[in-house]
């Protein structure tokens, strides 16, 4: 979807949301289903631990 060419009261429409955001229980609803927005971090190999690994 071309969502750059949507106006925006289409997108916010379409992402059940307005501009000013979305409510305390919304917001709780989607935490819920959905969980935290967040990256989780994978574990970073050390240069050194990866050439002692390859020879």
């Amino acid at each position: 979807m071309n969502w750059h060419l949507l106006p925006l009261s289409e997108i916010a429409h379409l992402l059940s949301t307005n501009p000013s955001g979305i409510d305390a229980v919304r917001a709780s609803q989607r935490l819920h289903e959905h969980g935290k927005n967040q990256i989780e971090d994978k574990k970073r190999r050390l240069f050194c631990r990866c050439y002692y690994i390859s020879y």
